[in-house]
């Protein structure tokens, strides 16, 4: 595929969160691969909410972009569609805790990802194949993330791994694991 459409998910709820919505989106605007459509979505929880975003997706690849993260750099879409092949792909991250970048994180597969060992990272790693695309299981909130990957593991195989980190992950009290864990 030489010129792969991808949709951009960004799955985005009434939330402190939210106040990131900007910045995800100027970091879309300023990417230099064009061949892509926005998707913003609010409705529902996060599961049901991503899904509503694939149903609508017209791409060959659906990448998830949660509205508190961002694309690191103008080449972040350009990195992804030239590595695609097909199936899934995840990329490294870092993480923006608003005084900084810092934690650049690797993705590599582990076989006890279902147990809760996440060694992929959060969604807006991910990219996906849009052909008879696989949804996200509605009602999780904790473990959507490792649910997805356990079951692109077994369609897929092994995912392809982007190590640059082309995604930046919005870190702090506003994010869904903070206040699960409290």
């Amino acid at each position: 595929m030489d010129k792969p459409k991808i949709s951009i998910v960004i799955p985005t709820a009434k939330c402190e969160g939210q106040k990131f919505l900007p910045r995800c989106l100027d970091s879309i605007k300023n990417q230099t691969y064009t061949n892509y459509e926005v998707i913003i979505t609010e409705e529902g929880k996060v599961a049901y909410n991503i899904n509503q975003g694939i149903k609508r997706a017209t791409g060959d690849i659906i990448k998830i972009l949660c509205h508190d993260d961002y694309f690191n750099g103008e080449g972040a879409l350009g990195e992804i569609a030239s590595a695609w092949r097909c199936g899934w792909l995840v990329s490294g991250c870092v993480h923006d805790t608003g005084y900084g970048l810092y934690n650049v994180h690797h993705p590599g597969w582990n076989d006890h990802i279902h147990r809760g060992y996440n060694t992929i990272g959060g969604l807006s790693v991910l990219a996906f194949e849009n052909k008879n695309p696989l949804f996200f299981t509605e009602g999780l909130d904790w473990v959507v993330d490792i649910d997805f990957f356990k079951r692109a593991y077994m369609r897929y195989g092994l995912p392809r791994f982007l190590v640059t980190d082309n995604v930046v992950i919005g870190y702090g009290p506003h994010q869904t694991s903070f206040k699960l864990t409290e």
